[in-house]
């Protein structure tokens, strides 16, 4: 099937994540069998502690500590950096700093997913999450005008109003959420302005699209839920840009035979 592909991209994080019912097995011990089957996409390897601690506060003032649950993270990651695994007792996920396109990492997925799914024993799936944020940034030109590279709809629903005299813009951000009965779509854009609360001096625009499961979904089919909601993602953010991002980004049609 043929797809849209940029030779250049705005990607600051591509992460796609499985959650379900805590397996067991994974605990602070090196996942040493695991690693073995993935070692050579995510050779480096750290642990992590997230502790968790419910307290409430008492009359006197002072606070009961209620109950207090430590969580091991265990996270792979390539050579450069670029790419990492993280998976916990209830949690798998990929994510990505350099993206080129999804069929690649499609594969690596499938290797990675159906390992731990063999050694952990995960039969359903939670959640099944796919987002994309781009951070569009464009070094010349009126940090304002967006005219050609963000769709018109989104630059009118950003700049609706002039502001009050004397006043700079400083941020401008909005959420829009769709859904069916199956799965929904948060998806924020805007100019969230690095360098707030100062006046907007950077030509920069934010496009976040987050596409998550509302249900259950069998272990087996997170690859391909995953695939769907790619094509959810990438169809919004095509209709999020204009001519001129497209032309600076390179656009070009492949085939991916991944359907």
């Amino acid at each position: 099937m043929a797809h849209t592909k940029y030779r250049k991209n705005y990607l600051d994080n591509v992460i796609l994540q499985f959650r379900f019912p805590a397996c067991d097995g994974l605990g602070s011990a090196l996942p040493k069998d695991f690693h073995e089957r993935i070692k050579d996409h995510f050779p480096m390897i750290n642990m992590g502690k997230h502790i968790t601690v419910e307290a409430t506060a008492k009359p006197d003032a002072t606070v009961e500590i209620s109950r207090q649950t430590e969580k091991i993270s265990w996270v792979f990651s390539a050579i450069d950096g670029a790419s990492s695994l993280g998976v916990a007792a209830d949690e798998f996920t990929l994510v990505y700093k350099k993206w080129d396109d999804f069929p690649p990492v499609r594969s690596v997925l499938r290797t990675a997913w159906a390992s731990f799914r063999d050694i952990y024993d995960v039969k359903m799936i939670s959640r099944v999450g796919f987002r994309y944020v781009d951070v569009i940034a464009i070094p010349v030109g009126n940090p304002l005008d967006w005219d050609g590279y963000i769709a018109e709809a989104l630059v009118k629903a950003t700049l609706p109003l002039d502001p009050p005299a004397g006043h700079t813009l400083r941020r401008s951000m909005h959420a829009m959420c769709w859904a069916t009965d199956d799965y929904r779509v948060t998806f924020q854009f805007g100019m969230h302005n690095p360098e707030f609360p100062n006046a907007i001096t950077k030509r920069q625009f934010i496009v976040d699209s987050d596409c998550y499961s509302l249900g259950p979904v069998p272990a087996d089919e997170g690859e391909s839920t995953l695939g769907k909601f790619n094509r959810i993602l990438i169809d919004l953010f095509e209709r999020s840009i204009g001519p001129k991002l497209r032309h600076e980004m390179g656009e070009e049609t492949v085939e991916d035979g991944s359907d």
